[in-house]
């Protein structure tokens, strides 16, 4: 029979110091039994908390079946100092620090090398806070737990900072010979601070406390970090903190009055369906009841991906306040692959709103996960109150491949406004293919279901430059009771609307559904250009009791191409169209028209104010102001030049301008004007007298060596040589200073020169005794008066 190896751990049975010895090591007795059994026995530390002796009173630590109490340290006020060589609880166990009820704050510090691992339960008595500082890092395991009355801060600062300037240093723990009596006011971080990580441990303080933090890094893998109607704390922006949730990981604080969460970081990633969830909870709250924020502030970028939420909501059958969700960032924001930022109310109460600061791009992004990514503030199916506000200013910003930023009302109650300001370009592009369905991406606000009640949003644009493309869409809708929202653009370079996707074509729309009962809102746009393309579309409409929104447009060059077309269509009247630019072009099929249906609905008026509108005869690319059931619109044209369109009574394949109504007494009325234009405005009056075409030749030069013979040419008669010049044809010229250019020329070049006859300007003619007529020219007067001579012209 073979020898047998069996090892056993045995755990003390005597009340003793842990020392540190015991943490570090197994103590192991080898015994060989008479069977040939090899036994190895041992004892295995309860927990590593091991006290140094850096205080003037220093730690205590006893251990009573398995928990650790830890007594002794150093009063200071209501603050008690407490120092160790090494902390760690292992699972099942507790560290108990027993303070006497006059503490407010129990400061820990861990001055030796190793990590900090709890997977056991730190409880504290009363409600002090509770500090515990390990400039090497501290890592909560899956079992740890904290049981403390007031808040915990978890820290690999170096030290906690005092308002006398005094310092609890773990790094440096002699550095300080006195301790502060005052409260902590903040930490202090070395060159090269530890990590805080939470494994899939589920870490709650008290209704109202807080729970913090800090490190070079804060990885949270799993698990909860819970403060009902309190305050969760991550990062801290002095230690160039990343922060990162993964894992399913949940930072929550709903309660009766909600609390508050902020990540101050280097950089943040929510990653693996994470949640920082705030706000009122399920079934509590009251009218006075108001959460706080949630704050995320980095240095460089901040990423939310693979379903991860940020929530600050009033939850079902709560009442209350929702608090605002500001998001500010020195780099980039990022949104991806279904991820949720949502300001939003489930029961009764005000949603908060949504700040996004950015000196980098904003990007929501799609992917082609199941859900749609979502940016937005809303009221849902059985919320009572008013939406929040979404507002981002940014470099730049981006809404792709089905992602969307929303603001709604399911229930009763005003739906926000979604505000944009970029240095920079907007970019909407895309549809996303889903499973089941496809979402195109864009900026949509609504009154969503026919049973609320309420009005939309507005959607305001400030850009450098704009781009809707490939299906993507702005959208201002009521299906409901209440007015649909305005879209509100204002672009200082150029807005382009591109193409059509999935979903439907790109553009710009606000609708009155077939169950709505209110106003669309109006289109206002205002760009240096304006381009609507391939299909895409400008659209206010009414299908319900109601009427369409007016189309506004101000540029200095309008083009619609490809069956681009601004439109407005109504059964309940208005949808009027107004545009004003410099040169305004439509060709392929484009168009410019009010449609109306229905008895006594007169369709929508046409006002267009332009020096140049072009049209190509054969692209049927049309202006209209048409009414189906009742009186066409008015169509107004002040324009310099009209090209290709032309007025008819109805519509044909050519390029028209029509406001055609139900039978031709109901035609409306196409005014197209011109300025008039006086055909003698700016030409020179003519005589009418023969003139003597000797006067006008000047011989201003002799006959001599060097002269030429010119023919000019300008349109019509010259004027006399000597005759006065009029005002607006002088020209003033200063006196210069003659050179030698004469005087410095030597004589021999003249006398190598071959004399050649000269030749002058011919001034009249003679008949010869042979019949043929001769030009000749005579001698030259001398006409210069008192002009100086010049170098080519002697005189």
């Amino acid at each position: 029979m073979g020898a047998k190896l069996l090892i056993y751990a045995l755990q003390p049975t005597i009340d003793t110091f842990i020392t540190a010895t015991m943490m570090k090591h197994l103590f192991w007795a080898f015994v060989i039994g008479i069977n040939g059994t090899i036994v190895f026995t041992g004892y295995s530390a309860v927990a590593q908390i091991t006290p140094d002796s850096t205080l003037p009173n220093n730690s205590n630590v006893k251990l009573e079946n398995n928990t650790l109490n830890i007594t002794g340290g150093t009063q200071a006020g209501a603050n008690l100092f407490h120092s160790f060589q090494e902390f760690s609880v292992t699972t099942g166990n507790t560290a108990h620090f027993q303070n006497n009820p006059d503490i407010q704050n129990i400061i820990s510090r861990v001055t030796g090398s190793n990590i900090s691992n709890i997977n056991g339960l730190i409880k504290a008595n009363g409600a002090a806070n509770l500090f515990l500082i390990n400039h090497k890092g501290i890592i909560f395991g899956e079992n740890a737990k904290l049981e403390i009355g007031g808040s915990f801060t978890a820290t690999a600062a170096s030290g906690v900072k005092f308002g006398d300037s005094l310092e609890f240093s773990a790094k440096n723990p002699l550095a300080t010979p006195l301790l502060s009596v005052n409260v902590p006011i903040g930490l202090q971080y070395g060159s090269n601070p530890g990590d805080i990580e939470v494994k899939l441990a589920n870490l709650q303080v008290n209704p109202g406390k807080t729970l913090t933090l800090t490190g070079a890094s804060v990885n949270i893998n799993g698990g909860k970090l819970l403060a009902p109607s309190g305050r969760v704390e991550l990062g801290d922006t002095a230690a160039q903190t990343n922060v990162l949730l993964s894992n399913f990981a949940e930072v929550n604080v709903l309660g009766d009055n909600g609390g508050s969460i902020a990540i101050n970081a280097r950089s943040v990633e929510l990653a693996g369906q994470s949640t920082l969830q705030a706000g009122i909870g399920q079934g509590l709250g009251s009218v006075d009841s108001k959460a706080f924020n949630i704050d995320i502030n980095a240095i460089k970028d901040v990423y939310l991906k693979d379903g991860s939420r940020v929530r600050n909501t009033v939850e079902p059958d709560a009442t209350g306040q929702a608090g605002d969700i500001n998001i500010n960032t020195g780099g980039s924001l990022y949104v991806k692959s279904a991820a949720l930022i949502s300001a939003s109310i489930y029961g009764k109460g005000l949603a908060g709103n949504i700040r996004i600061n950015a000196l980098g791009t904003v990007s929501f992004d799609g992917g082609n996960n199941t859900s749609a990514t979502t940016v937005g503030s809303g009221i849902n199916l059985e919320g009572i109150g008013s939406g929040g506000d979404t507002n981002i200013t940014a470099d730049s910003f981006s809404v792709t491949n089905g992602a969307a930023l929303t603001s709604f009302a399911l229930g009763s109650g005003n739906a926000g406004n979604i505000t944009i300001n970029a240095k920079n370009d907007v970019l909407l592009s895309n549809v996303a293919r889903r499973e089941r369905f496809s979402n195109a991406s864009g900026i949509y606000t609504s009154i969503a279901s026919p049973t609320s009640v309420g009005n939309g949003g507005d959607i305001n644009i400030r850009a450098a430059s704009l781009e809707v493309s490939k299906g993507a869409r702005l959208s201002a809708r009521t299906f409901g009771q209440g007015d649909a929202g305005n879209i509100n653009i204002n672009v200082r370079k150029g807005i382009l609307f591109d193409g059509v996707g999935l979903r439907g074509p790109s553009g710009a729309f606000t609708s009155v559904e077939p169950t709505g009962i209110g106003n669309a809102g109006n289109v206002n746009i205002t760009s240096q250009t304006l381009r609507v393309m391939n299909g895409a579309q400008l659209f206010s409409s009414s299908k319900g009791k109601g009427a369409a929104g007016n189309l506004g447009i101000n540029a200095d060059f309008i083009r619609l191409d490809n069956q681009g077309a601004i439109t407005s269509d109504t059964v309940g009247g208005r949808g009027n169209i107004d545009l004003n630019a410099k040169d305004l072009i439509l060709h392929r099929n484009s168009n410019i028209t009010t449609n109306a249906t229905g008895s006594n609905n007169i369709g929508g008026n046409i006002k267009i104010n332009t020096i140049n509108l072009v049209g190509i005869p054969e692209d049927n690319s049309d202006i209209s102001a048409n009414s189906i059931d009742f009186r066409g619109g008015n169509v107004t044209i002040n324009t310099t030049g009209l090209f290709g369109l032309q007025f008819r009574d109805a519509p044909t394949n050519m390029s028209d301008i029509t406001a055609s109504g139900a039978n031709s007494q109901l035609n409306g009325t196409v005014r197209i004007n011109r300025p008039e234009v006086d055909p003698t405005s700016g030409l020179i009056e003519l005589p009418v007298n023969i003139v003597d075409h000797s006067y006008l030749i000047a011989q201003s030069c002799p006959v001599k060596r060097g002269n030429t013979f010119i023919i000019t040419g300008r349109g019509g008669l010259p004027v006399s040589p000597n005759a006065m010049l009029r005002n607006n044809q002088t020209a003033s010229i200063d006196w210069v200073t003659t050179n030698d250019l004469v005087s410095n020329q030597k004589d021999t070049n003249y006398k190598e020169q071959l004399i050649k006859p000269e030749i002058s300007e011919a001034d009249n003619w003679v008949i010869s005794n042979s019949g043929e007529v001769m030009l000749i020219a005579s001698a030259s007067k001398d006409i210069h008066g008192h002009f100086i001579s010049s170098a080519v012209c002697p005189l």
